[in-house]
């Protein structure tokens, strides 16, 4: 009955009938999942993260752990959720997690570790990238530019930042190479990439 109101989205009905039938056995711990789920649904991340541990006590289940991790990131407990996304292997998460709260090292450390596990992970690439440019580190920066280029050559975006590193760190040539290539890429004469290459030139 409990699954049929929740199916419903009659969260209050269906919370009876789960505490109901915990009330009969307390080891199942698909109720505490179940609830879990309602409180989430409801933004009380609180009760829902103590379900969820609940549940994870009495099985481990990776679905309900990253369910778990959302909600402690939900919760602004930022160290609790990055431990639970590593635990399931989702570093590129506890990465981009404490890049939002400015820890630019740990950043660094968890998308490194993203790399490591999918070479293939441009999106954690791109962003290491970024925080390695932000901090003027041009060289680890293009180190990780590249290595998107390499696996997708026609990525404007990821070309146009290799470029202004290239043109940050004085390398005038090889920043005008990537802006050509760049604006061969482009189709319209008035994309917005395209006028920024063009100011980027009148700047310098």
């Amino acid at each position: 009955i409990g699954d049929s109101w929740l199916a419903l989205e009659e969260y209050d009905r269906a919370k009876k009938y789960f505490e109901a039938a915990q009330n009969l056995d307390p080891m199942v711990p698909d109720l505490y999942a179940d609830l879990a789920y309602i409180e989430q649904k409801r933004d009380n991340y609180d009760g829902s993260i103590q379900n969820y541990k609940k549940a994870l006590e009495l099985k481990d289940n990776e679905y309900w752990r990253k369910a778990l991790a959302y909600n402690l990131w939900k919760n602004q407990d930022y160290d609790d959720a990055v431990v639970e996304f590593e635990h399931i292997g989702e570093h590129g998460v506890a990465a981009y997690i404490y890049q939002t709260v400015d820890d630019r090292d740990k950043a660094i450390d968890q998308y490194k570790k993203a790399i490591d596990k999918k070479p293939d992970d441009l999106r954690s690439r791109f962003n290491l990238g970024r925080l390695y440019h932000e901090a003027e580190e041009f060289d680890l920066a293009k180190e990780q530019y590249l290595q998107i280029i390499e696996r997708s050559p026609s990525d404007s975006e990821t070309l146009y930042l290799l470029a202004v590193a290239e043109q940050e760190n004085g390398a005038v040539t090889e920043a005008i190479n990537y802006y050509s290539v760049l604006l061969d890429q482009l189709d319209k004469p008035d994309n917005e990439l395209q006028e920024k290459i063009k100011k980027a030139f009148l700047l310098r």
